[in-house]
């Protein structure tokens, strides 16, 4: 199940909404609030098996509340599904039940609240998404990004851009990797995070936002308006000596298998593959892992700890066989389980094959990369990856909003947990800690200042194409 495309709501939700308030108004409470919570244990722990990471689990008969009923609806949600208890305080929880009651007037003031109580929890995946935010991230799914197109690094000082998306606002602006940000409509941008700015210009879709820009001592002054960026899946294409090189972006897309198989059919008479998974942040477990079977014949995938609607804690442990691809359910006390799907065909079979990674693979490319090194089937190239080895739950919450909780982690073959995903930096990363997050690769390659990926002066990549190339000989 994919993330709520809020925009999808209005289309069903008003015309049944007099007849679920008939019937919620006729059902006796008690009864009512069983049946709700039945169905919303079967939604998400059924969706658990393939769907971790985009999981959707909602209200089912009441899509529209009063603010104050949002607030109280998203506190019982977070109390029932956020995995880790030493962090959730039960105490502390329940004070804020009805602390704010009396501040709630309209949905701004639950908005605001709502993010105040999750804030306490200190975990940035835990949080709640508007209408707007929800419709964005509908979006996604669909290939779509809003905002100008900057990828940004939060790790200089000021924030510098990384990476310009092909076709987008800050393209057309003149924008190149390694420009400083300075502000945003007149926002000083060092005392802000990089998911700020981003917020900003998501905040002005469709309308003029200047930046002020710094590029070798020179200063730049560019106005950019928000938009939808189309964005490509994959980019495929084959290097000197009949390497193939095949870069996904990320694993949000739905329909992500479909251009892999496209490409791979284009590289299929390659000697060898690169896997480019470096600034790939993530995404749904399903796709990254079918993704895994197009070059795995058989091995243990991952293993998922999740918290469930009853507060106990289950374990699904993915294994891919010739086959299928099984997923083995435990939890204390009971009998184990296991659930089959199809498989993908491993179309590389054993030709070699590195995969690239750098500090922004996160979540399921760090998933992608740990199944394939940890079967031996590719060496890792590159820099310590992010380390956000946690997942969430996607709750459908009313007013066509979404709360995001932490609920699992999740455990590469060799059972290493690759981090919560919080940021850190470059001090942090060094420290006996920090150098325990993410997934180091067999083969460290620092990146060129400005590196630009899969171009001429990407030197990660090449060190990967003279590997294979002795490989080959």
């Amino acid at each position: 199940m994919g993330i709520f495309d809020g925009r999808k709501l209005s289309e069903w939700a008003k015309a049944g909404q007099a007849r679920a308030h008939a019937a919620a108004q006729a059902e006796d409470p008690a009864a009512r609030k069983e049946r709700i919570r039945r169905r919303q244990t079967i939604v998400v722990v059924g969706s658990l098996v393939f769907s971790t990471l985009y999981v959707a689990g909602f209200w089912l008969n009441q899509m529209f509340c009063s603010p104050l009923e949002l607030y109280h609806r998203t506190w019982a949600t977070t109390a029932k599904y956020f995995y880790d208890r030493q962090v959730f305080q039960e105490k502390k929880w329940l004070a804020l039940e009805h602390k704010y009651d009396a501040r709630i007037k309209n949905e701004a003031d639950a908005e605001k609240y709502i993010a105040v109580i999750l804030k306490t929890l200190d975990d940035p995946f835990t949080s709640f998404f508007n209408a707007a935010d929800t419709a964005r991230q509908g979006d996604a799914h669909d290939g779509f990004y809003s905002g100008v197109g900057m990828v940004m690094n939060s790790k200089t000082h000021p924030i510098s851009v990384r990476r310009v998306m092909p076709g987008s606002p800050a393209l057309s602006a003149g924008v190149k990797t390694g420009d400083l940000i300075l502000s945003v409509d007149g926002i000083d941008c060092s005392r802000i995070e990089a998911v700020k700015i981003g917020e900003h210009t998501r905040e002005h879709m469709y309308h003029p936002v200047r930046f002020l820009m710094e590029r070798a001592g020179r200063k730049l002054d560019l106005v950019m308006i928000p938009s939808k960026i189309p964005v490509a899946s994959t980019v495929c294409k084959i290097l000197p000596n009949n390497i193939g090189y095949e870069r996904i972006e990320g694993f949000v897309r739905n329909d992500l298998p479909k251009f892999v198989d496209r490409d791979f059919k284009k590289l299929k008479d390659c000697r060898a593959l690169i896997l480019d998974l470096r600034g790939n942040g993530g995404g749904g477990v399903d796709l990254c892992l079918d993704i895994v079977s197009t070059m795995l014949d058989s091995g243990p995938l991952v293993s998922l700890r999740s918290r469930t609607a009853d507060g106990d804690y289950m374990t699904d442990r993915y294994i891919l066989t010739k086959k299928d691809m099984t997923v083995e359910e435990s939890r204390d006390g009971r009998p184990n389980t296991s659930t089959h799907r199809k498989r993908l065909e491993n179309v590389w079979g054993q030709k070699p094959m590195l995969v690239l990674v750098d500090d922004s693979s996160a979540s399921a490319a760090e998933m992608v990369a740990a199944a394939l090194s940890d079967n031996g089937r590719a060496a890792l190239v590159g820099e310590r990856t992010y380390g956000k080895g946690i997942a969430q739950l996607y709750f459908r919450m009313p007013q066509a909003t979404t709360l995001s909780v932490t609920a699992g982690r999740y455990f590469t073959p060799s059972g290493k947990w690759p981090g919560d995903g919080k940021e850190l930096n470059d001090a942090q990363r060094q420290t006996p800690a920090g150098k325990l997050r993410g997934i180091m690769p067999r083969y460290e390659v620092k990146a060129l200042k400005d590196l630009e990926y899969g171009t001429a002066n990407d030197n990660q990549l090449q060190y990967a194409i003279n590997l294979l190339e002795g490989e080959m000989k």
